[in-house]
Order: C-alpha cells, then sequence, then structure tokens
C-alpha cells in the first residue's frame, strides 16, 4: 500500500493505492490513529483537499482494511 501527498492544483490531497485511512500530523508528532483524519471521498472520486503553508511538515499513517499500515512524510514547499 502506498500513500502519497500530491498537490492538486488547489491544495493537497493524498493519493492511495488502494482504500485506506489516513491520519496526519503537522505539528512534528508521529501520527496515529487518534491523530487528524483526512476525509476520504468514494472510490475513484476526489478526498479532502488540505492547505498547508511552505515549510510545514506532514506526517501521514495510512492503515488499510487489513490493519496493514504505512507511515511517510513530506515538507511542504
Amino acid at each position: 500500500m502506498t500513500a502519497a501527498l500530491v498537490e492538486d492544483g488547489q491544495g493537497w490531497t493524498f493519493a492511495l493505492s488502494e482504500p485506506a485511512h489516513v491520519y496526519y500530523t503537522t505539528d512534528g508528532t508521529v501520527p496515529t490513529e487518534d491523530s487528524t483524519r483526512w476525509m476520504a471521498a468514494g472510490i475513484r472520486e476526489r478526498g479532502e483537499t488540505l492547505a498547508f503553508p511552505d515549510g510545514t511538515t506532514v506526517r501521514w499513517l495510512a492503515v488499510d482494511p487489513a490493519g496493514n499500515a504505512a507511515t511517510q512524510e513530506a515538507t511542504i514547499g
């Protein structure tokens, strides 16, 4: 499973290789399932667009229905 943070022309969103819940932080902490949850739309639909200022480090945790998890981070700008 992969979850990438991508710019969509209006802000930032996550691109997933399979259905998953995505939780993210912008305060430097490691994301958990208690972190802010990205609101995904339906299959093949765009999810929530997020706004992050340049210099923000976004860390995210993606968890698929089987419980497999992946974490990544990216700095905006």
